[in-house]
């Protein structure tokens, strides 16, 4: 099954559980879910994103996220909140139990090909946390080396 039809098969998997309790899912995690990356993914693939039943329990992180982005939207239009962004997409790619590769599949669709310096040291920065990589060398050490042109 390629990484495609694990996502669709995925979001399509919470329909069972029919409609959640509306009044138990605040309307800011519905708008969230709605507007998260995956949610797009769906969408430009056919597919509607069903919402599934959230416990009260699992919507205070996200209810945390987004009134941090309300907040420095409200302080700030302009306000860079990307990263906080990404939290919800991680948030919501957890919700379906989408894995790593159906997470990079999502990802790569939107992807045009250009990283700025910043955003390719957070990946960098994520993929060494991610492969558990010891203190041998840290993130300014590893990112000179890679930066540092060949003399071959």
């Amino acid at each position: 099954m390629s990484a495609e039809q694990g996502i669709l098969q995925k979001v399509r998997g919470c329909e069972p559980n029919a409609l959640p309790k509306w009044d138990a899912v605040q309307p800011k995690c519905v708008k969230a879910i709605e507007n998260s990356t995956l949610a797009r993914w769906c969408l430009a693939h056919g597919e509607a994103i069903s919402i599934p039943e959230l416990s009260d329990v699992k919507q205070r992180p996200l209810v945390r996220v987004i009134d941090q982005i309300s907040a420095a939207k409200a302080a700030d239009p302009a306000a860079d909140t990307r990263e906080l962004e990404e939290q919800i997409d991680w948030f919501v790619y957890d919700l379906y139990g989408l894995s790593n590769e159906e997470t990079a599949a999502v990802a790569d669709f939107f992807w045009d090909g250009t990283l700025t310096e910043e955003e390719e040291d957070q990946a960098l920065l994520r993929a060494m946390e991610e492969a558990d990589i010891d203190d041998r060398a840290s993130l300014a050490e590893v990112l000179t080396a890679l930066r540092t042109p060949d003399d071959c």
